[in-house]
């Protein structure tokens, strides 16, 4: 027709129309058409006999069609629309010859209820987009909408500009398909807010987008300040293909997104962040490989990967919390990632784990790895700053590296800052049969716990790295050691020796202590063949050497012990004791003419 107006006032409006030839409802306008209420219900009900396909015919269940502007609009009342037919459940914007018309199509609502807007379309094709373009508003506070598209091949078929736009309630586009899932003809498709489009500039929507695939190019920009979740048919079953985080236009027109998840527990295809992405809140990204190749900011929230291949990375991460599952070997070494806690294998033991934190900080929960022999090693290094262990490290891995803790990377062996560990609490560590564990800290003084963790004096190490390989004693299998960067100390300098009775007083200044307290000092007095401990034990000078002979000249050296050992010899200093001069007495005088 050239026009048409049904308005039902205050009431509800139900059209229902069924066929076993063409459309159970057609909605045709040249100019316009209106389908109105003011606050009722409207209920569009069509379908087409599923056995009655007839060459040449459409054969949808709803469809809108014409050259004009076809508008559906229950004021503050709710919108149902539901088509079932063999071409098309529901399509808009179609022509008799299955080709797209000019039609555009505006659904709107003011309902303020998550019901506001539903559409499910059930056919070969289960919703088409078509026509000029489809324009789907919830305008109310609170006012949802939902597309349901159910097909055996395309669950949704795009072809033109289409908005689905709401202030604050739920937006779900339902995807539900045997093989194809949706196609997509090169146009742009707006989800939650769109800038230009009156009331609906700004959007906190939540978003649920379920589907299987793509086919074919297109622009989306997805604009809402609340959650997004992009995953497979029903929110539990597999993508069937991989997918880049740019396909879907996140964080579009000027909003970022409090909450992101991207794949599901179902999920077995690959997702890559291609893009920087900032979300206010927690993300969570499950498949069979991730790749973060964009930048990728959980803001004062948590980050949670799950991936069953591997987790790779380009760009840094930055969260809270990072949580890591799944049996996939985890690399994630980007030297500005950025976190403040890590844990991984809660729910299912991960494979190997590295990952460096760049400024420290960082407090290392709960970590699970390993499945058998040398698999699930756990490596995690700040490259500065501190590593606190807080809770327990469990591997399977039976390798000589099965468990590394690095505070201070960056920093060379014997110096002492940069990062050390501690231990808050009672964790444990815990290897496969021979495994060994290396825990790297600067000074023992520094690290607090450590030595008792890794096992007592006879499992710590001075003056080493990560790029030491060979100790003295060796790392025997099956044990933890506390690697400690600090060294003996320096050798003091500024001898200055003075003889008394039998005795040699040496004032010094101490040299730096090598990251660990000085416990005493030592002399020798024949040139180093013997080093005797000043007893009892002298931590600053000076140093009072007893029980020497008088007369006789002495040449001594002294030198620092803490608990990584002795230290460097000082230059060597000579004094001679001797024995105080004696008073004369019976001193008789006498006087002579």
């Amino acid at each position: 027709t050239g026009s048409f107006n049904l308005n039902a006032g205050t009431g509800d409006m139900l059209l229902r129309g069924s066929s076993d030839t063409r459309d159970g409802v057609l909605l045709s306008a040249s100019t316009s058409g209106n389908l109105i209420s003011e606050g009722g219900k409207i209920d569009l009900t069509g379908s087409v006999d599923a056995g009655a396909v007839v060459s040449g015919q459409i054969q949808s269940g709803i469809r809108t069609d014409g050259a004009g502007i076809i508008t559906i609009n229950p004021g503050a009342g709710l919108l149902n629309m539901v088509g079932n037919g063999p071409r098309n459940g529901l399509v808009f914007g179609l022509l008799d010859n299955i080709s797209n018309s000019t039609t555009q199509t505006i659904i709107r609502s003011a309902n303020p209820t998550a019901d506001a807007i539903y559409l499910k379309g059930t056919g070969g094709h289960g919703i088409g987009f078509r026509g000029a373009s489809t324009k789907v508003y919830a305008t109310a506070a609170l006012g949802g909408i939902t597309i349901d598209a159910i097909s055996p091949t395309w669950s949704s078929t795009i072809y033109t500009p289409v908005e689905i736009l709401a202030v604050s309630g739920p937006i779900r586009w339902l995807n539900s398909d045997a093989t194809d899932g949706i196609f997509i003809n090169n146009t742009n498709i707006d989800l939650g807010s769109k800038a230009g489009v009156t009331g609906l500039t700004t959007s906190s929507s939540d978003i649920t987008f379920n589907l299987k695939r793509i086919d074919g190019s297109s622009s989306f920009a997805i604009g809402t300040t609340g959650k997004v979740k992009i995953q497979g048919v029903d929110g539990t079953n597999s993508f069937s293909s991989a997918f880049n985080s740019s396909r879907f236009g996140l964080n579009a027109n000027g909003q970022t997104m409090s909450e992101f998840t991207f794949g599901n527990q179902g999920n077995t295809s690959n997702l890559t962040i291609d893009q920087a992405l900032t979300v206010a809140g927690p993300i969570t990204l499950t498949g069979a490989t991730l790749a973060i190749n964009g930048a990728l900011t959980a803001s004062n929230s948590n980050l949670n990967l799950t991936a069953s291949t591997a987790v790779t990375q380009t760009a840094a991460i930055v969260a809270n919390d990072l949580a890591l599952q799944g049996p996939g070997n985890i690399t994630l070494t980007n030297a500005s990632n950025n976190v403040t806690s890590i844990s991984g294998g809660n729910l299912t033991s991960v494979g190997n784990l590295i990952f460096t934190d760049a400024s420290g900080g960082l407090t290392v929960n709960n970590i699970r790895s390993g499945s058998s022999g040398t698999n699930g090693t756990i490596q995690i290094e700040t490259l500065q700053g501190n590593i606190t262990l807080a809770q327990n490290l469990n591997t399977t891995s039976t390798s000589v590296n099965a468990i590394i803790l690095n505070a201070g990377k960056n920093t060379a062996a014997g110096t002492i800052t940069g990062g050390d560990i501690l231990v808050s609490g009672t964790p444990t560590i815990t290897m496969g049969t021979g495994g060994i564990a290396k825990l790297y800290s600067g000074s023992e003084a520094a690290s607090t716990g450590l030595t008792t963790l890794a096992g007592g004096l006879s499992n710590i190490r001075f003056g080493a790295d990560e790029g030491t390989t060979t100790f003295s004693p060796v790392l025997a299998a099956g044990n933890s050691y506390a690697i400690y960067r600090s060294t003996v100390p320096a050798s003091p300098t500024n001898l200055v020796a003075t003889a008394g009775n039998a005795q040699i007083s040496v004032a010094f200044t101490a040299g730096a202590d090598g990251g660990g307290s000085i416990t005493n000092y030592e002399y020798t007095i024949n040139g180093g063949t013997t080093w005797i401990a000043a007893n009892p034990a002298v931590t600053s000078s000076p140093l009072v050497i007893t029980g020497l002979t008088n007369y006789t000249a002495y040449t001594v050296q002294i030198r620092a012990v803490n608990n990584a050992g002795a230290g460097t010899a000082s230059a060597s200093v000579s004094a001679t004791p001797f024995a105080p001069a004696t008073a004369p007495s019976d001193i008789t005088l006498s006087a002579s003419a």
